[in-house]
């Protein structure tokens, strides 16, 4: 598993994104405790309150300068395509996104190194896709 602060971008745009749920988000979470020394306060942050809570108390600019890669707007629709083929994310949603599944599977087809990240941060989520 990567440090903390090289997968936090990433985990919560899959969060965000649908790809992932929060009951999964905490998973990764207890993973981060278990496995790794010197755990950063923000994962028990993220504990406590939850994402969208966190999201609220913590600005945008800490999320962003923390030290994570953002990703691409290609690789966005990536992570949205996980959520789709996952059956997270509807056609609706996506619609409410300004986006389609056509679009967003195609992303993911460009972008294939976001599924295999996704199955290597989150190696406790079976994908049957």
């Amino acid at each position: 598993m990567k440090p903390f602060d090289d997968n936090l971008d990433f985990v919560i745009s899959c969060k965000y994104s649908g790809a992932i749920s929060h009951e999964e988000l905490e998973t990764w979470c207890y993973r981060c405790i278990k496995i790794q020394e010197n755990i950063p306060i923000l994962v028990f942050d993220l504990l406590d309150v939850g994402i969208d809570a966190f999201r609220e108390l913590k600005n945008e600019v800490f999320l962003r300068d923390h030290g994570g890669k953002r990703l691409t707007k290609g690789e966005d629709n990536a992570v949205l395509a996980i959520g789709y083929l996952r059956g997270i994310n509807t056609e609706e949603e996506l619609k409410d996104l300004r986006t389609s599944s056509q679009t967003v599977l195609k992303a993911l087809e460009k972008n294939p190194h976001i599924l295999e990240r996704f199955k290597e941060v989150f190696p406790f989520i079976e994908l049957d896709f």
